[in-house]
């Protein structure tokens, strides 16, 4: 599983295939770290090539509950994505649910599963 999403580095050359290197679940805190890194392309990534470090994507997910409307709106991330009960629930494996999870976020935004 990866995704497909063309960027341009800061230093000028193309990314296209992410995959989720990494996710940590802390179910004492609930909370969830996703690491995604680029590579320059699929062929790359097959090829045993390193990913681009620089341009890595390290979502930290967790719950935000608010005292009241007036602070901002209650987020349950954690909570719908990444609890025993919600990864149950969903019938995937962790990686879907990650992978699920970062292409609702702006940095993901058209990104497209390879």
């Amino acid at each position: 599983m990866a995704l497909y999403l063309p960027k341009t580095t800061k230093e000028g050359f193309e990314i296209n295939y992410w995959i989720v290197q990494s996710i940590e679940i802390d179910r004492e805190k609930e909370t969830a770290i996703i690491r995604a890194v680029p590579y320059a392309s699929q062929t790359a990534h097959q090829a045993g090539r390193k990913p681009v470090d620089s341009e890595k994507i390290i979502v930290r997910v967790k719950d935000i509950v608010y005292p009241s409307e007036e602070y901002g709106e209650t987020m349950m991330h954690y909570t719908e994505y990444f609890s025993t009960e919600a990864i149950a629930a969903s019938g995937k494996n962790i990686y879907q649910v990650a992978y699920e999870y970062i292409k609702g976020l702006p940095e993901f935004e058209g990104a497209t599963d390879i």
